[in-house]
């Protein structure tokens, strides 16, 4: 029994220990920000026990903080977004910073200086802009924040927004054919592989990116911190739908610790998220004939009339790709007695949703992966093999059940390891 307890024991601590592993695991990889900063006095002394308010501009959600005995002040495990910064401390007029932003995995560094002292009359100082940093001084990071309306409004094709991360220095795209993910092509032209099995590389183009010169499937990516890495290609696992990106960061040296599992590139996406205003897009992207130009192996010089007159045309590709998204506060009726009628989620509670959806018509191209693409005929979706079989000829099969069985080419076999008669499954009564 003692033995029984024991071990019992040892298992549950473990089960604990791995839990809390993987809570802290989890806990280091976010996508979340933060304002880093000193508050001073006129003289540039350091203001103790100073009072910030932190405010989300989008949502509302305000956050106090103080000042510590050195005047230093950290806001942490902030949404990337715009923030109001107030700042309080007594004897002084109050400075209000309307515009602090706060990027993917960055420190936003602010320095609260009081430039008056507090008097009749207006006693708060209003910065309406903040100037951007030229100098990273607050992380060891190299790289570059791509914003959700650069990834809504420059040209990607397919809607990849991975390919924006070239405009970052040091990141370039493979582009010789040995790398089976690079994509770039089309249903007409073929891409890398020409079946319905390669039709995500090819229209989107995949993730394949080299930072620095590192190889294209050492890169780390991530979704609102969450991992966003598949295993087969070492590429990433889910494109995000372009219009429900806020932004994301690409790190190309240097990674902090809590980010830096790949050797390459850090791709670090984030989500929009509801504020207290309603917004929402919606988007069609059509490629097929109807209203597309053709390939060039398609045009009067690359494929002219036979003595007929008649010319290789365009296969019939099509590809759908649409969606949306939309978010807000949510309203909700209130049944409690006496109160409101409808719930007010501005500056409380939000929704945001996302939609994407693809759909594709992959013609038969005759060659490439696959050459060839059948498709069960009347007669073989009524059970009737026979049209497999060829006569003439013949072929040696081993029996399940032991001998051999001389057969036309083509024959297929019952459950019992017997022939079928004319390949009908009506002549197999074991068939089923």
């Amino acid at each position: 029994m003692r033995k029984f307890w024991k071990s019992g024991l040892i298992k549950s601590v473990a089960t604990i220990c791995c839990l809390l592993v993987m809570s802290v695991i989890g806990f280091a990889q976010n996508n979340k920000g933060s304002i880093v900063g000193t508050v001073t006095d006129p003289n540039g002394a350091v203001v103790a026990n100073a009072k910030l308010t932190v405010t989300n501009n989008a949502t509302g959600e305000a956050r106090e903080i103080t000042s510590a005995d050195d005047g230093n002040f950290t806001a942490t495990n902030l949404d990337p977004g715009v923030y109001s910064v107030r700042v309080e401390a007594g004897g002084f007029k109050t400075l209000v910073f309307q515009t602090v932003t706060v990027e993917t995995n960055g420190r936003a560094p602010l320095t609260a200086k009081f430039t008056e002292v507090a008097g009749v009359g207006d006693n708060t100082v209003t910065v309406s802009a903040e100037s951007a940093p030229l100098v990273e001084s607050e992380t060891s990071v190299r790289g570059d924040i791509i914003t959700g309306r650069e990834v809504t409004d420059l040209p990607i094709p397919q809607r990849n927004f991975t390919l924006l991360a070239a405009l970052s220095p040091g990141v370039t795209r493979p582009t010789g054919g040995s790398v089976g993910v690079l994509g770039g092509g089309n249903f007409a032209s073929g891409g890398p592989g020409s079946s319905t099995e390669s039709t995500r590389f090819r229209e989107s183009g995949g993730s394949v990116i080299s930072a620095n010169g590192a190889r294209v499937t050492q890169n780390n990516f991530s979704l609102d911190g969450v991992d966003n890495n598949e295993s087969q290609f070492g590429q990433i696992a889910l494109f995000p739908n372009p219009d429900a990106i806020a932004e994301f960061k690409i790190e190309t040296s240097v990674p902090q610790a809590e980010s830096g599992r790949g050797g390459g590139a850090i791709i670090s996406a984030t989500f929009k998220s509801g504020g207290n205003a309603v917004h929402g897009t919606a988007f069609e992207n059509y490629q097929g004939r109807f209203l597309s130009a053709a390939a060039a192996q398609f045009d009067k010089f690359n494929s002219p009339a036979n003595a007929q007159g008649i010319r290789r045309t365009p296969p019939n590709y099509i590809t759908h790709n649409y969606g949306g998204t939309v978010g807000g506060p949510i309203f909700l009726p209130a049944f409690n007695e006496g109160g409101p009628f409808v719930y007010d989620g501005r500056n409380r509670t939000f929704f945001f949703v996302s939609f994407a959806n693809q759909r594709n018509a992959t013609p038969a191209f005759g060659g490439g992966e696959f050459q060839f693409v059948t498709v069960p005929t009347l007669r073989q979706r009524q059970g009737d093999f026979g049209e497999l079989l060829q006569p003439g000829t013949s072929q040696t099969f081993n029996l399940a059940g032991g001998g051999t069985v001389v057969a036309p080419i083509g024959t297929i076999f019952a459950p019992n390891g017997t022939p079928i008669p004319g390949n009908n499954l009506a002549n197999c009564p074991s068939c089923g």
